[in-house]
């Protein structure tokens, strides 16, 4: 049965009140001032700010591991139709490290982040600015933050939040984020707490913003405080006006989960240094009527500008959700992604709008890749967080057209047991009409797990996907690949590299993330940066710059030995070897040609292949039998001349104008 979309069109007014709910849900809350820092770089702790441990290794001290309870009402797909199954992973092991890959991605940066604080998980987040690079994560007061320069040399030592706010009676409860503003040139952290009293709940989000460029010089400190709701998991991005944010709220009890809200807040006003600037946001409600809860935008999030360039209304801010037909009992949802706009008015805050900017179906999904927090093979398994969309949800201006990118986490199994976690992106294009799905993929190119994804578009329309990665056997890692513009739809091209293997388990009940970060650089964009968790005796962070280099035009592989089965007894000393090849190269490979090695025995004169293949496209080719002695032999495979020319991946060469691509394992004939 065909599924109709699920949100309709809709516009609200805002009344001005303060900190009050209105009829449609809405509310204004007045900002403050609290605290002007003149310098971070000579910031002297005060050991007086002393606030209580609010985190430890399972989670949030007063929230633990709440959270939505999710109920699977099944679904109409058959399975994910956009999986990424042709793929190559050629990272290989030389003395238990890997090497990387053969070709594209490149390691630029890389260096490790803030460490352990004896909480899990760390949220690890990060932004850059022309000649700084800032990262947050939790710690068992808040949030504890430091600044590098953008050679990795230390600039601001780590610091806990709570020094800069030195505030008497908040409790900083963490979920950083952090943030540089392109438009005026300014740093932005945030952290979100409790406050005038309160301890059981977090009712306030706080906002440090820089007085210049420079990060580690003066700061103005801001907090907003609204009673309403549980403010959890607050997200921000930056705008030309404002700073958008979004939020899931619980009710304060902490017994039932109500909802995303989004919010705006005066963000000009706070850079002018002024006393109460003005948060606009609204409340769950607003999105509930005709909506079952089960099927609320919990993944709301800000979608972030990349590059110089804002929308054609500058003032307008974008916000993204997804809605999986799984998670409710309607027989008319379909698996779809959305696109909200909020145009806040902070001077009459009436006039402020809200409205449905753009709906679109996408290919069948299913979010819930556990129904527990441990789905993700490694050690005790990992929390798969494959609820909503990870941090951050990137928008670029390119004049002809603008362009959003965006991933979460979904089950690229189903319905096949066991589930498994992959990374589902997405394009979305508009070019002067309604914004469309220019394409989509699942990143799941083998058994193991994939979860945390960053996803970012540079100026060249290069898209980089990184994210961590574990599997059985192995603990989470860091990885990242990545697609040029030209590259066939839905398809990651670029060989995974590796920006840091986990070496143990690293973490407590299983949660990690929750999120990671990824973003391009403010003066060369060429550049990706990105942060995450990794697994070791106790979690650590990663930080980290990549680019990806042109590709070859010429690079021809085999990716598998189909036959003989490795291992596997033969009843005849003849075998018909069967093998897989793929073009990893931008020319379209017509011809190539294969060579057989068996044990130290001569390299077997080439079988020539002919055919068709563009870039990431594979073909099994079936080779002449051999016939060798009884016993175990190795069998090796070997691919050169691709189209009559040098094959360009010279890494592995072993002999003039042969690459060695495969080894196959020992067989017994």
């Amino acid at each position: 049965m065909r599924k109709s979309l699920l949100l309709a069109a809709f516009i609200v007014s805002i009344l001005n009140t303060m900190a009050q709910q209105t009829p449609n849900g809405i509310r204004v809350v007045t900002g403050e001032l609290i605290n002007k820092v003149t310098s971070l770089k000579n910031l002297k702790p005060d050991p007086s700010l002393n606030p209580p441990v609010s985190r430890d290794l399972t989670g949030l001290v007063i929230k633990k591991t709440w959270k939505e309870e999710v109920k699977d009402f099944g679904t109409n797909a058959t399975g994910d139709p956009v999986v990424q199954k042709d793929f190559y992973n050629p990272k290989k092991l030389t003395n238990g490290a890997e090497e990387g890959p053969l070709v594209g991605t490149k390691v630029v940066q890389n260096y490790d982040g803030m460490g352990f604080t004896n909480v899990a998980p760390a949220d690890p987040c990060l932004t850059q600015g022309p000649n700084h690079v800032i990262q947050m994560i939790n710690g068992s007061q808040g949030s504890y933050f430091r600044i590098w320069d953008k050679t990795g040399a230390n600039v601001v030592a780590q610091t806990y939040m709570y020094q800069v706010i030195a505030t008497p009676g908040y409790t900083g409860f963490g979920d950083p984020i952090v943030l540089y503003d392109q438009f005026s040139g300014r740093y932005f952290l945030s952290e979100f707490g409790a406050s005038g009293g309160v301890t059981t709940y977090a009712n306030t989000l706080i906002f440090a913003v820089s007085a210049t460029n420079d990060p580690s010089g003066a700061w103005n400190i801001y907090k907003f405080v609204d009673n309403s709701a549980f403010i959890d998991y607050p997200h921000y991005s930056v705008w030309p006006n404002a700073i958008f944010g979004t939020s899931n709220d619980f009710n304060t009890a902490g017994t039932a989960y109500l909802g995303s809200s989004v919010m705006a807040f005066d963000k000009n006003a706070m850079i002018a240094g002024a006393a109460s600037p003005t948060m606009i946001r609204t409340l769950p409600s607003f999105f509930s009527t005709g909506v079952t809860p089960t099927s609320k935008p919990r993944t709301m999030a800000p979608i972030s500008i990349s590059g110089p360039t804002a929308p054609a209304d500058p003032n307008t801010g974008f916000f993204l959700y997804y809605h999986d037909d799984n998670l409710t009992a309607s027989t008319t949802d379909v698996d779809s992604v959305g696109i909200i706009n909020m145009k806040p008015d902070f001077t009459t805050p009436a006039n402020t709008t809200i409205t449905v900017g753009g709906q679109m179906t996408v290919a069948a999904f299913k979010s819930q890749v556990c129904a527990s927090r441990a789905c993700v093979p490694g050690g005790s398994a990992y929390d798969a967080i494959s609820d909503r969309f990870m941090h951050r949800v990137s928008y670029r201006n390119f004049g002809t057209y603008e362009a959003i990118v965006a991933n979460h986490t979904v089950d690229a199994n189903y319905p096949v047991l066991p589930a498994k976690a992959g990374i589902r992106w997405y394009e979305l294009r508009r070019s002067g009409g309604a914004w469309g799905v220019q394409q989509q993929g699942t990143y799941a190119p083998d058994a193991d797990g994939r979860w945390m994804g960053g996803i970012s578009i540079n100026s060249k329309g290069q898209i980089a996907l990184a994210f961590n990665h574990s599997g059985s056997g192995k603990f989470a890692s860091i990885y990242f690949t990545g697609r040029n513009s030209t590259d066939p739809a839905g398809q990651m091209v670029y060989d995974e590299g590796t920006l840091q293997v986990g070496s143990a388990y690293g973490t407590f009940s299983n949660r990690w993330g929750d999120y990671n970060d990824l973003e391009t650089d403010v003066t060369n964009d060429s550049l990706f940066w990105f942060t995450a968790m990794y697994g070791a005796a106790n979690w650590k962070t990663r930080v980290s710059s990549f680019k990806l280099e042109p590709l070859p035009a010429l690079d021809a592989r085999t990716i598998g030995i189909i036959s003989p089965a490795n291992g596997l007894a033969q009843c005849s000393n003849t075998i018909t070897p069967q093998v897989t090849i793929r073009n990893a190269g931008t020319t379209t490979l017509t011809s190539l040609n294969i060579y057989t090695k068996i044990d130290n025995n001569p390299v077997s004169a080439p079988f020539a292949w002919t055919g068709s293949l563009n870039i990431t496209q594979s073909a099994n080719v079936t080779l002449p039998n051999i016939t060798t002695t009884t016993g175990a032999h190795t069998l090796k495979i070997f691919v050169g001349e691709p189209n009559g020319s040098l094959d360009e991946n010279n890494n592995q060469m072993t002999q003039p104008n042969q690459a060695l691509q495969y080894l196959h394992l020992s067989q017994v004939l």
